[in-house]
């Protein structure tokens, strides 16, 4: 997203500058919505589950439930910098907790079983914002999975290390499958307007020293592997992925972006490794945390804007004129009314 500048031509010849000036602006490719941006981890439909364990694992960040989906504990010291919000009203079999559990859940006490842990200040039961979530996640995948290949994006299988320098606005790449491992790292370079999307067939796996790296200002949420379903779902998945089919992480890999898989599995096992990023998922489905897995949500909101470097000098220019204009009128009329007082001023 970006800001288009126009200034008046008072402030605009007082600079000097002439007429108007205004940058072009280039529409986002996808937003995340209000309710899936919520999340950090997410996944819906009637036998989804998120499993956190065993223990030792972080997630700075949301996880949500939608409608159908539970979330499985177990394990020591699971962190949740967040809250754990279910569209469904929370059970026992919804949120599941056993006794060697030892979890920290939005900066409250340490909790081991289901009704220490759900609390109003940990668990959201019955939440909107997971149920409404689930219609930004097929809407997400359904604004992407159509977009044609874009000019210097790898192909195929992405199983090498490669570079890819954004063009400003939407860069896609339509792949078979991605792995990386043994050094073997993915760059993606690009300025705060560029994103990166990731048409997906087959599956992804990241081992060892394999890596996903972000240019300094490249946004984890402009970066967007879309796994794709059976064309005849349209828009929507069904239980379609098999072996060789699924993402998975493991090891010291490290990686950034949005994962969405809506018919993929999911498993992070990254001990001297992680991500920074979100996970969404969808039907028959498990997004699975453990061995010290540490997933990072974005800083930056998913819907904000960063204004072009170009349309900042120019708001600054623009700012800076209408200052000017506005003292040299007062000027001007502090001096008609002198002349008018008969050439006295008081």
């Amino acid at each position: 997203m970006c800001v288009t500048a126009r200034f008046s031509k008072a402030a605009l010849l007082a600079l000097g500058l002439g007429s108007g000036v205004a940058t072009p602006c280039l529409a986002d490719p996808y937003t995340l919505g209000a309710n899936l941006g919520t999340f950090t981890v997410y996944g819906f439909g009637s036998g989804f589950s998120n499993n956190f364990s065993p223990g030792a694992l972080t997630v700075k960040g949301n996880v949500g439930i939608g409608s159908g989906g539970d979330l499985h504990t177990s394990g020591k010291n699971i962190v949740i910098i967040g809250k754990i919000y279910l569209a469904d009203v929370v059970t026992a079999t919804d949120f599941s907790v056993d006794g060697s559990t030892h979890a920290l859940i939005n900066g409250q006490a340490d909790c081991n079983s289901f009704l220490a842990c759900n609390t109003a200040g940990r668990v959201e039961s019955g939440s909107s914002i997971a149920l409404d979530a689930k219609a930004e996640a097929v809407a997400l995948y359904a604004s992407v999975s159509g977009l044609a290949a874009t000019g210097g994006a790898p192909s195929g299988d992405l199983a090498a290390s490669f570079t890819w320098t954004g063009n400003g606005g939407t860069n896609v790449a339509s792949l078979n499958s991605v792995t990386l491992s043994s050094g073997r790292i993915l760059t993606l370079n690009g300025t705060a307007s560029d994103f990166f999307i990731f048409n997906i067939t087959g599956g992804m796996a990241g081992s060892g020293s394999g890596a996903i790296v972000l240019g300094a200002e490249v946004n984890p949420d402009h970066v967007l592997f879309n796994f794709l379903c059976s064309a005849d779902h349209g828009s929507t998945c069904g239980k379609d992925g098999g072996a060789g089919t699924a993402i998975s992480f493991s090891g010291g890999f490290v990686g950034s972006g949005i994962i969405l898989a809506l018919d993929r599995d999911i498993t992070e096992n990254t001990p001297s490794g992680g991500w920074t990023g979100r996970f969404f998922s969808d039907t028959d489905r498990t997004i699975h945390f453990f061995s010290g897995a540490t997933i990072t949500g974005p800083e930056t909101p998913p819907t904000s804007a960063t204004p072009e470097p170009g349309t900042m000098v120019l708001l600054v220019i623009g700012l800076l004129g209408l200052a000017l204009a506005g003292y040299l009128g007062r000027q001007r009329n502090r001096g008609s009314s002198a002349s008018a007082a008969g050439g006295r001023v008081e």
